[in-house]
């Protein structure tokens, strides 16, 4: 060893003493020390508070149980966290017990016990999964699906058969509009074409005055026969010579049938109106001369010409009810 290495060790060992020599002079910097005791640290599990949750009793529209009756029976059926039902109703009611008393159970609020370190829950009376009126078990949407199910009535397994078509529909509804048509324009009934021939050829070789009118009512049968025929008014002559024109016309058609059409199956009552007037052959009133103008017309067929008697007729006709 060398004079350095002997050196070195001697000045650490100087430096080692001195430093516990400085230790041991030094005064205590903390005189409070000794009056300091020492804090016990103890671990206590402390379990949490129930949870007191109210449930409010549904009222059903139709149910006629009271409300106190419907908050006991959801009391005695409470479920705990583990899922099973706790008779916390039952307990309440033995002396002493500490449970809830009438008045909190009519009130709708449900409490029990939970267990350290687990969750309480409530539910509805019937139990997890219970619909409002459904069994236990079954969701509000399963339980409707089932009666929407349950009440739809089975599909029909074959189709419906076709109506039959009526081959005659069209054939009626085109014999409708001719009908229409007919009897707007009076040809809803020939028959009554047939009399107002007869009655004017008849008013035209009367003795009745040249300007003269008069009605005349036909009555025919379901046959078509003319049952009667009678005057209804008349202007200008005697009713004698109406009366006699009636009687010539029931005598001629007596011994016909008439058509009839079906609207007119039970008969039907013809009225014929017949007016007679005097005109000249051009259709000139008599005795209306010539008429003064710078522009004189006239018809050539007037010249020399007598006034004749010019009958019109016109007819309706209505079916016997």
């Amino acid at each position: 060893m060398g004079r350095v290495e002997v050196g070195v060790l001697i000045a650490a060992m100087a430096l080692h003493g001195g430093g516990l020599a400085i230790a041991r002079a030094i005064p205590e910097l903390t005189p409070a020390r000794a009056a300091f005791t020492e804090v016990m640290m103890l671990e206590v599990e402390v379990a949490p508070e129930p949870v007191r949750r109210a449930v409010v009793a549904e009222q059903q529209p139709d149910q006629t149980q009271p409300e106190n009756t419907q908050a006991i029976a959801m009391n005695t059926e409470q479920p705990t966290s583990k899922g099973h039902r706790s008779s916390s109703g039952a307990a309440s009611s033995e002396p002493g017990s500490g449970g809830t008393d009438e008045n909190s159970s009519s009130e709708g609020v449900v409490t029990g016990p939970g267990t350290p370190g687990e969750e309480d829950w409530t539910g509805p009376p019937g139990g997890p999964g219970t619909g409002p009126g459904g069994p236990p078990g079954i969701s509000p949407l399963a339980a409707a699906i089932a009666l929407n199910n349950a009440a739809a009535p089975a599909a029909p397994t074959e189709a419906p058969k076709a109506k039959k078509a009526d081959r005659d529909s069209a054939n009626r509804v085109i014999k409708d509009e001719l009908r229409k048509k007919d009897k707007a324009l009076g040809l809803d009934l020939p028959a009554a074409g047939t009399i107002a021939s007869m009655i004017k050829a008849q008013m035209q070789g009367s003795d009745a005055p040249g300007d003269a009118k008069a009605s005349f009512q036909v009555v025919l049968g379901p046959s078509g026969n003319v049952q009667a025929v009678k005057v209804l008014s008349f202007a200008g002559g005697a009713a004698s010579t109406y009366e006699g024109i009636a009687r010539n016309v029931k005598a001629a058609l007596s011994a016909r049938k008439l058509n009839l059409t079906e609207d007119y199956k039970k008969g039907a009552i013809v009225v014929v109106n017949a007016q007679s007037k005097m005109q000249m052959p051009s259709g000139a009133e008599v005795g209306a001369g010539l008429k003064f103008s710078l522009k004189q017309e006239f018809d050539v067929a007037d010249i020399g010409a007598s006034p004749v008697r010019v009958v019109k007729v016109n007819f309706s006709a209505k079916p016997v009810e």
